[in-house]
């Protein structure tokens, strides 16, 4: 497997350009996927002035933007149109007073509007799932997907939530495998809170490296051999603690991260 391996640079916030981009190369990554978010090296505000020179800072150590996560906007559209770079990855809520499928009509709707700039600026809106009220799963992704065209959006299937919602991986791949732009290799598990003579177990989300995965880091490899998947792979670098400081941030981030990386390639060797 010759996949690019990417790592979300969200745990390390506080660093400049330079600094992140000397991490990441370090690391061993190929490149990133780079917030666009309030604090961060690339902001809303600042992304027209930013963005480039974050491509540029990036491109002179052999490493690429190879996607934004960000918000569905004008300014950020242009800006990745003129910086090159194809995926604004996004996690889309669902709004229970309004309902699951008129909140998906109503983010199929808000993408189309955006139609022109996105088919301009050669970006597509990569539609992550995300477990919660969310559009969660791959039959989530696929319920929007039917609403878009592919030249304008895809779907980023991320295992770890496909395991939090109990959707088998090999069936989410089979249910987004014609719309795929972006695999997220991340790990988490329902960990109980209370004791076991409580009248109801208490449970909060925890991310974790491969060796607490709810799925089998193995498989979801094996899968993506099977359908010769030849698009980005990217390491979210989420993990928390149990008592509920999330994320993990700096080194301690950098050496979980590394540790799933070391994993990961071993895998697709």
């Amino acid at each position: 497997m010759n996949n690019k391996i990417i790592v979300f640079t969200k745990p390390w916030k506080n660093e400049s350009l330079e600094e992140l981009v000397a991490l990441v190369k370090g690391m061993g990554f190929d490149g990133v996927e780079l917030p666009v978010r309030d604090g961060y090296q690339v902001t809303p505000t600042n992304v027209k002035e930013n963005l480039k020179e974050a491509v540029a800072a990036f491109k002179k150590e052999g490493l690429e933007i190879a996607s934004v996560a960000g918000s569905i906007e004008k300014d950020t559209i242009e800006a990745m149109g003129e910086a090159n770079i194809p995926l604004l990855r996004v996690c889309l809520k669902v709004d229970m007073e309004k309902g699951y499928f008129a909140s998906v009509k109503e983010h199929q709707e808000t993408i189309l509007k955006h139609k022109d700039e996105l088919l301009k600026n050669n970006v597509k809106v990569a539609i992550q799932n995300h477990h919660g009220f969310n559009i969660g799963s791959a039959l989530g992704l696929h319920h929007i997907m039917e609403g878009l065209p592919f030249d304008i959006a895809g779907s980023v299937l991320d295992f770890a939530h496909c395991g939090l919602d109990g959707e088998p991986i090999s069936m989410a791949y089979d249910i987004v495998k014609d719309s795929l732009v972006l695999i997220n290799f991340k790990s988490a598990y329902q960990a109980k809170l209370n004791g076991p003579d409580e009248k109801e177990g208490e449970y909060t989300v925890l991310w974790s490296t491969s060796r607490n995965s709810l799925y089998s880091w193995k498989e979801a490899v094996s899968l993506l051999k099977k359908y010769n998947y030849e698009g980005p792979i990217c390491l979210p670098a989420e993990y928390n603690y149990l008592n509920g400081e999330n994320p993990i941030m700096g080194d301690e981030a950098k050496n979980r991260v590394l540790y799933d990386l070391d994993y990961l390639k071993s895998l697709m060797a």
